[in-house]
């Protein structure tokens, strides 16, 4: 009797391990399945066209149907660069240009189209921003889970840290680093020296501008951040210089810097 009763617990114990293990596994393969799911609903490279985009190009509607009946992802990579090439339109060409960076996985593509795409969030049609600010997450999400080390890269890569809410720091940081580590890297010395004007540190500033300017003497860019970094930081004379050398490359800088430059030759 008491052998049996050992029995009945043994055999109850198992069956309730059995049971356990089928519903963990059955409970983990629900999971998976909803995160992909979840991943195909998110992905904008399986969204064909936003409706917005339908209505600036109407023939766009066959090559949904294209990409609806490609079966693989070098088929609609296909799609998406032929639309691309072919399209008269910005926009479109745009989100043609950052799903085929998705499917072929183009890392400096994909970090270049979604610096491009934060401009979208301006657009005056909701729908159209909606699915825009879409792509550009997708993007900016598998080009920082990326794994690339040349500095344009990583570069780009800290650009989007930077723009990414709640990563801003991070993206600053890994600037800070690269500058440590590639003190010559005009690129990098640039982005910092606006940061630094942007938060008006303007010695700050004026150092990484200087730094630029020891790299290249002739940078406009590098020449309208020292005007600025002098004029805030009050040295007005030592600025105009600067800005009198920059304006000789005008059509290289863009309209509100050059109304900056104008001004504060002006004062």
């Amino acid at each position: 009797m008491h052998m049996s009763s050992k029995y009945l617990r043994l055999g109850i114990l198992i069956s309730g391990l059995v049971i356990f293990i089928f519903l963990t596994f059955a409970e983990r393969k629900a999971l998976i399945n909803s995160e992909k799911t979840e991943s195909a609903e998110a992905d904008p490279s399986t969204q064909f066209f936003p409706s917005s985009l339908l209505a600036l190009q109407p023939d766009l509607s066959s090559v949904a149907g294209k990409l609806s009946a490609a079966t693989d992802s070098v088929q609609r990579r296909a799609v998406w660069q032929d639309v691309q090439n072919n399209s008269v339109d910005t926009l479109i060409a745009l989100w043609c240009q950052g799903n085929a960076a998705l499917l072929s996985s183009d890392l400096l593509e994909m970090v270049s189209v979604s610096n491009r795409l934060m401009t979208t969030r301006a657009l005056s049609d909701s729908s159209l921003r909606s699915s825009f600010s879409e792509l550009e997450f997708a993007l900016r999400s598998k080009a920082i889970q990326a794994g690339e080390n040349s500095v344009d890269f990583l570069v780009e890569r800290a650009l989007l840290l930077v723009n990414t809410p709640g990563r801003s720091m991070d993206g600053v940081l890994e600037l800070r680093t690269l500058s440590e580590k590639n003190p010559d890297n005009l690129n990098v010395q640039l982005i910092l020296g606006n940061f630094s004007l942007q938060t008006g540190q303007w010695v700050k500033a004026e150092e990484r501008f200087k730094k630029c300017l020891s790299i290249d003497a002739d940078y406009p860019e590098a020449l309208c951040g020292m005007a600025e970094a002098l004029a805030g930081g009050g040295k007005l004379s030592e600025a105009q210089p600067f800005a009198q050398k920059a304006l000789l490359h005008e059509s290289l800088l863009d309209a509100e810097k050059v109304k900056k430059l104008k001004r504060l030759l002006n004062s």
